[in-house]
């Protein structure tokens, strides 16, 4: 196989014509709209879009859309069943042409309206709850799509399918059939296939071939569900631009898969086996870290030339004007966890394969590259990112010098500047100190370490306002030997004033920072203590674009990024 790339990736003056720009980042899930189920879909995404569009972002950002698997009770967008594949639970179904026409699917509709505007008004997503609402409405509107549907949406359906299938025409063959399959074989015998029966557990076996030949109605549903995700981002993508945003929607593909999940059992042999990925110990995390998912195996990857990898980008990009891939450093190395406890260890990834792999997917779908390279970084990589036209990311929290916190000013010109992270509190939480509370409370902090933490704390908020001085910006009345230990409007204001100006090409202000929320969406290391992944936006999107929060901050973005 020859591998011929283009030397870069899409540049942001290849695409909007300058630099310079910013955006917004989000949560998907946590939206909030007068019409949506509970649960963000891509009417609301297209909608976000929209709306901060009219406000001057060029991009609007959310978490991985992929899908998490109709029998799989975990929430987390980056822990999904498949990368290639979109999540059924942010369809929205009142948007299916069909919907108007099937009188069952508006019946369970007004029949769950109720318990819908109970789980919008809910402080917390019930994932659950939501996709027992949802998913006979959508196998409604698929009977009525089978049954009504015009010649020409129905063609489309079978285009797709056949796009979908290459060059294996063989039924169940394409990576959208298999993925049907394990969501069809997942309701009969559960989300994780190791503990399926072994006959079904590879897709290879005679048992699966009888399941697809005596099921095909039930897998064809889940080909249909995707379709429809599918077309639904498209738009939701197609209209960002239309409204005026030069790049568009900003979508996230997560670093490794559930290893009981669609992926590792449609191409198991392009997996590593028998471990996890992870990070070793740090200095944010001593006892290192073990994510309980799976991942690529370079020479699985390269006996299926690397496919699998290509397919994963190309499905993303594909709705997308900009791609955040998480973990970049797994191109060039991944830190295995044996699961017999054995300690871990790095293994070597082809990385210029890989790297030449994104340039090329990139250019085609002529999407930009934000690589997340935080953490232990290999030596060299940036460049290497850098060299490829990938964008790496400057984050205020970490981006620090000889002495405190480095001017955004000097920031690296090819990389997405933003306060923080969602595994991060937002700009408020963390000023405050809400995380190390949370820290504390959990039992991750104790004794000496709870004072620590507070005292570097102090020190951190005396170096951001010290910066904030000496860039003109700080609030009058405010010390920065002595700031105030809560982050109020003007002093907000002037930490997004600072980050406007930095020299990075992208910055993203996150809607919580707009807002004002100290919570974050995750708390690493926690599974049920806090309720990650389950919290709402604070308005709802009818409301967002007259706020006076996001007016003020678009006033200061669109000031400070001018060139």
């Amino acid at each position: 196989m020859v591998i011929a790339s283009p030397p870069h990736a899409p540049s942001v003056a290849d695409i909007v014509g300058s630099t310079r720009i910013w955006g917004v980042w989000t949560s998907l899930y946590g939206q909030r709209s007068e019409r949506n189920a509970g649960v963000g879909d891509f009417e609301d995404l297209a909608r976000i879009a929209e709306e901060l569009a009219g406000s001057g972002a060029a991009f609007a950002g959310v978490n991985p859309v992929h899908s998490r698997g109709i029998a799989e009770t975990g929430i987390s967008p980056y822990a999904p069943s498949s990368r290639t594949a979109l999540d059924a639970g942010h369809i929205a179904f009142d948007k299916i042409p069909e919907f108007a026409v099937s009188p069952c699917a508006r019946e369970l509709s007004d029949s769950a309206g109720s318990m819908m505007s109970q789980a919008r008004d809910a402080t917390a997503i019930d994932y659950v709850q939501h996709k027992k609402m949802t998913i006979e409405i959508l196998r409604a509107l698929f009977e009525t799509f089978e049954i009504d549907a015009d010649s020409t949406r129905r063609s489309e359906f079978e285009i797709w399918r056949s796009g979908r299938s290459g060059a294996s025409p063989a039924p169940g063959s394409s990576s959208a059939s298999r993925q049907a399959c394990f969501e069809a074989l997942s309701e009969c015998f559960g989300s994780d296939w190791r503990s399926w029966p072994e006959p079904y557990r590879t897709f290879e076996s005679d048992a699966v071939r009888d399941f697809i030949t005596g099921n095909a109605r039930a897998i064809r549903f889940f080909e249909w569900c995707e379709w429809i995700a599918e077309s639904q981002l498209s738009a939701a993508q197609a209209r960002a631009t239309a409204a005026g945003m030069p790049v568009g929607l900003y979508l996230d593909i997560a670093v490794g898969v559930r290893p009981g999940g669609a992926e590792t059992w449609a191409t198991p042999d392009v997996f590593a086996k028998g471990v996890s990925l992870g990070a070793p110990p740090d200095l944010l995390n001593a006892q290192g870290q073990a994510w309980n998912l799976a991942g690529f195996s370079p020479f699985g990857l390269k006996e299926n030339e690397y496919r699998p990898f290509r397919e994963m980008l190309r499905n993303t990009m594909a709705h997308a004007g900009m791609v955040r891939i998480d973990h970049i450093i797994g191109l060039r190395r991944s830190f295995w966890l044996p699961e017999n406890g054995a300690p871990g260890g790095y293994v070597s990834f082809p990385s210029e394969i890989l790297m030449a792999l994104v340039r090329i997917e990139a250019q085609r779908a002529n999407c930009l590259v934000v690589g997340e390279d935080l953490g232990t970084v290999p030596e060299g990589l940036r460049e290497n990112m850098e060299d490829s036209g990938l964008y790496g990311c400057s984050i205020m929290a970490f981006e620090r010098s000889h002495d405190g916190f480095l001017p955004p000013g000097q920031y690296r010109r090819q990389s997405l500047a933003s306060f923080g992270t969602h595994d991060l509190p937002p700009l408020a939480g963390w000023w405050q100190g809400e995380d190390i509370e949370t820290r504390s409370s959990l039992g991750h902090l104790a004794g000496e370490a709870i004072d620590r933490a507070w005292s570097e704390r102090h020190r951190d908020r005396v170096g951001f306002c010290r910066r904030l001085a000496e860039a003109g910006l700080l609030p009058d009345g405010i010390d920065p030997e002595a700031p105030p230990d809560r982050l109020d409007e003007a002093l907000r204001d002037a930490m997004h004033a600072i980050l406007a100006g930095s020299a990075a090409d992208l910055v993203a202000l996150g809607l919580d920072d707009i807002f004002g929320l100290i919570d974050q969406q995750n708390v690493p290391g926690t599974v049920d203590e806090a309720p990650n992944w389950r919290r709402r936006a604070p308005v709802t999107i009818e409301e967002l674009a007259d706020t006076p929060e996001l007016k003020r901050a678009a006033s200061i973005m669109n000031t400070g990024r001018r060139p």
